[in-house]
Parts: structure tokens; sequence; C-alpha cells
């Protein structure tokens, strides 16, 4: 409806129904259905931006609509309404070779954060579905010692800590480049920040789901998985599940490209990819049979028998069962 308002130029009933979908989706906690194909009924991309255009344009939903027009993915031509970046205002998160902020050419470390809660701030964010939050969950899994009140005075300490970390030269009042925030939610702005995570995922998913795997762009891209996500936090627990996606991707892409290697007779590249994915989980069963496999392929019989009979040990020994 409030679509139509806004293609027969009724701005005042279209105000009136952005103020509306807005209470109700966030007092439902259903943000997600705005970022979804078909959210409210609107299928069309280019109607989808024009209606969020215009809503930025309301002062009722100005900053919502500015955060769900930057979560929208680019339209498939891969045009963007958000001009590139300069160089100097990107922000890249590592998460797979140890925790690392690189602003602009500057390296950030953990210690240089100062401030936990700063640190952990960002932490969530890179481990959150679309990297964002509302308040309320942040509030709730930094502080759930502290009334509702106490923890907001504490994020906002909090956050401006980790803005100023991240922004040193920004202007007061000034908008930030990075972490964005609007009435009720936080989020990385994805025109500014990059996760070698979502990189990592991206590249996998797309040679998994090829007909005609390439090795080598396989090889790459395991080659950006040096440790699992946010490894030197292990008690971090919201990390955990992306840990674990990310893990099982790392051995289903592992495999696939060992596979090949094996196919295409590269049987040394074959047994070090299962290697390394063997030094990462010990009981990936199919790595030992990738291994064995090389070994015959290359004569060598008696380093396939050592590939089973390590494998054997190891799962009679940890895990109390015979390998299949």
């Amino acid at each position: 409806m409030a679509s139509l308002d806004l293609a027969e130029g009724d701005r005042a009933a279209f105000a009136a129904r952005v103020q509306d979908v807005l209470t109700r989706t966030v007092n439902l906690n259903l943000t997600d259905i705005w970022l979804t194909p078909g959210w409210l009924g609107i299928m069309d991309e280019a109607v989808r931006r024009a209606w969020l255009d215009a809503a930025r344009e309301e002062r009722c939903a100005a900053a919502h609509a500015a955060y769900l027009q930057d979560q929208i993915s680019p339209p498939a031509d891969g045009t963007t309404t958000h001009p590139s970046p300069p160089a100097q205002s990107v922000l890249r998160i590592t998460t797979l070779c140890g925790f690392a902020v690189d602003r602009g050419g500057v390296t950030l470390t953990a210690e240089s954060f100062g401030r936990r809660k700063a640190i952990e701030i960002l932490l969530l964010l890179c481990a959150s579905e679309r990297h964002s939050q509302s308040r309320a969950e942040l509030h709730d899994k930094l502080w759930p010692e502290l009334s509702r009140e106490k923890a907001s005075v504490r994020f906002r300490v909090a956050l401006h800590a980790l803005h100023h970390v991240l922004e040193p030269d920004r202007a007061p009042r000034e908008p930030t480049r990075f972490v964005r925030t609007s009435a009720d939610r936080i989020w990385l702005d994805p025109h500014s920040v990059t996760i070698d995570a979502d990189e990592f995922r991206a590249h996998a998913d797309q040679l998994l789901a090829s007909a005609e795997c390439d090795p080598t762009e396989g090889q790459k891209a395991l080659g950006a998985y040096q440790q699992p996500f946010l490894h030197d936090y292990p008690a971090f627990e919201w990390a955990i599940p992306v840990r674990d996606e990310l893990a099982v991707r790392f051995t289903e892409l592992t495999l696939a490209t060992a596979e090949l290697l094996l196919e295409a007779g590269d049987h040394t590249a074959a047994i070090a990819v299962c290697r390394r994915l063997l030094a990462h989980d010990p009981f990936v069963e199919p790595a030992y049979e990738v291994v064995a496999a090389a070994r015959l392929a290359a004569g060598d019989s008696a380093g396939a028998h050592r590939a089973f009979r390590e494998c054997e040990r190891l799962f009679e020994e940890e895990l109390d069962i015979r390998p299949t």
C-alpha cells in the first residue's frame, strides 16, 4: 500500500504507512523480512530501492531505511547505487588468520581497542548474520547481569570507544563510516567493511556449486583459511556457529579439490591439501582415503598402508571405534 501511495505521489499517506510498518517490524523483531527478495510484497529491485530512497526522506523512517538500504544486496547486473569508497576509508577485518583489523594500511590488533567490550561489539557483528544486531540483543549478550538502563549506558561508552579506534579522525557529530547505527540497530557498513570469512564463504560456495570445480581455484580458496574463525577467541560463544559452519565448508572444499587433483594425477598436491585438513581436524576419514589413494596411484603401496593404519589407530585410541 505504501508503494502505491508513493507511485501516486501521496507523500502524507506514504509517510504514515512507513511509520506503521517500521513500528510493527521493530516491535515484533521482524526486521529480516525487509531483506528478503519479496519483502512486504515488493519483488522489483528498482521499486524496493525507490521505496527506501523515499523513506529516508521521512524523519520517522530515515535511520531504519538507511540501514535496510545498506543491507540489500547490489542488483544482479553488478551496478550499485553506492560509489566505491576510497582505499583509506575501507576497513578489512581478518578472522581466519588471527583477529586483526586493517584501517587504510594501519593494522589494529586486540590491544588497540583498549576496552574489552568495544572489541566484543565488533566480534559480535562479525559473527552475526548480515553483520547486524539490535541494540537490545547486544545489551543482553554483553551485559546480561545488568538492567536495560545500565546496559544501555555501558553500551554507549563501549560503542564510543569502538568508533574512536576505527575512526580516530572523525569530527564530532560526523556520521560514522564503518559501524553504522540507527534507533534500534547497529551494523557493519557493507560498502566500507570487508571480512575475510565472507570472502572465503562466497568463494567456497561458488566452487562447490560449480559442475567442474577448478582445482587451482580450490587451492587458492583454501589458502585463505589459515585458522578456524576467530580461533584466538575460543570462549566467545557467539563465534562458534560461524566457526563450525566455515569448518564444514573448508572440509568439503578440501575433499573436492583433493579428488580433482587426484584425478589430474597431481598426487603430491592431493596429499598436501588433505594433510592440511587433517592438521585442522584429524577425524576426517575421507581425507585419509584420498591420501592412501594418492599413495597407491603413485606406486607407494607401503605409504597407502601407513595412511590406513594411521586412521585406524587414531579412531580406535581416541574414539574407541573402527573407521568404516
